[in-house]
């Protein structure tokens, strides 16, 4: 298995351990503030943990859903500088690094092999 495919799974459940906080322990007055919907929150960690879980052991969907992923993320990226006017330069370009690597043939050949498991 790549090692960095171990680094994104292992940011990825940082992030679902983040936001199932967030869902679980803020209250929901605050989080109505902030216009976040507990379940959302909750939903996105869910599904990140599902994908952490793929990624980390080679399911060829996961390689799809973690490129659907970083591609949903940049837009959102993208979208908030051009609303807010507050650039996230680091995050795009983490976003941007685990695409390259993830297209890396290596990378993809990885999760492509013949195997059992699909």
């Amino acid at each position: 298995m790549p090692r960095g495919v171990i680094a994104i799974a292992t940011l990825l459940i940082i992030g679902a351990f983040f936001t199932g906080g967030l869902g679980s322990l803020v209250p929901t007055s605050t989080l109505d503030e902030a216009g976040l919907p507990r379940s959302l929150l909750l939903t996105g960690a869910l599904l990140t943990t599902v994908l952490a879980y793929g990624l980390l052991r080679m399911r060829r969907w996961a390689w799809g859903a973690t490129l659907s992923f970083v591609i949903v993320q940049a837009v959102f990226v993208v979208l908030n500088t051009l609303v807010y006017g507050t650039a996230a330069y680091a995050g795009l370009a983490i976003l941007l690094a685990i695409a390259a690597y993830m297209l890396q043939p290596s990378v993809r050949s990885a999760f492509f092999r013949r195997s059992a498991h699909q």
